[in-house]
């Protein structure tokens, strides 16, 4: 689904997670009845059928073209540092050591692990995830931009939502590039590198890793939701313990994670 952009409605009672039919459960209510993965209709302009009709970030506005470019660089400095904290954590956690709390925090805040065996048994392959991010990321990522705003499926007339970016092509595993719209320029680079690092990660359903190795999730790159009572979607706040197993393979969940290891 596409990355939208909203409001500050965080710390209005205690974050929900939204099911599919947008029903909002308890955390133990959920793990209890089960969670189906949120999806919503794709954003695309006509003729954007494929990443080949993409144009090219350098016959894109200056408006648009230079924000686009820094979110990019942005989003590729972040990974090699990602990956050295990544790996540090995975070392000090096979040898005994003390965890290092900037990868702690991070997998608290952005994926609701906790210590315990059966999460650090399923971590997701975080180095695996950047190297293929490292291949993507770069100026020649086609991209298109559409200069009509577009409204998000899950906009609520209480809480209306834009959306900021969409895949050209979405989730058949292989196609590159995505769709710009004005509300991809609001806000600041971070949230624009982290915008990218999460349609890109939308393309992946199905693909492989380069070793082969079974993947411990599912590459089922759906959205999932922290929501309040009320039912409006909470964007980039603190997820419930727990819930490694869903916002794991939650695309702005990762996105988010390589974006607080990457700093």
């Amino acid at each position: 689904m596409s990355d939208e952009p909203s409001g500050g409605l965080r710390g209005l009672g205690k974050p929900w997670v939204r099911d599919f039919r947008g029903i909002n459960r308890s955390p133990l209510d959920v793990v209890e009845r089960g969670l189906a993965r949120a999806r919503a209709p794709v954003a695309q302009m006509p003729g954007s059928g494929s990443a080949v009709d993409a144009t090219a970030a350098a016959n894109l506005a200056t408006a648009q073209r230079v924000p686009w470019l820094r979110a990019v660089e942005q989003a590729r400095r972040w990974l090699p540092k990602a990956e050295r904290e990544w790996k540090g954590f995975v070392k000090a956690l096979e040898v005994g050591k003390p965890l290092p709390d900037k990868v702690t925090a991070a997998l608290r805040r952005d994926l609701g692990w906790i210590n315990d065996e059966r999460n650090n048994h399923s971590l997701p392959p975080i180095p695996a995830l950047i190297r293929e991010l490292s291949r993507e990321i770069d100026h020649s990522l086609p991209v298109r931009y559409s200069p009509t705003r577009m409204e998000s499926p899950n906009s609520q007339p209480s809480r209306r939502r834009f959306i900021r970016a969409t895949p050209l092509v979405h989730d058949d595993g292989q196609s590159r590039g995505l769709q710009l719209f004005p509300d991809f320029y609001l806000g600041n680079n971070e949230r624009r590198a982290t915008t990218v690092i999460h349609e890109i990660l939308h393309t992946w359903d199905g693909r492989k890793l380069e070793d082969g190795k079974a993947h411990p999730f599912s590459w089922d790159w759906a959205d999932q939701y922290v929501t309040d009572k009320e039912g409006h979607i909470l964007d980039d706040v603190s997820k419930p313990a727990g819930f490694m197993h869903i916002f794991g393979q939650d695309p702005a969940s990762i996105a988010a994670l390589i974006r607080d290891l990457g700093r």
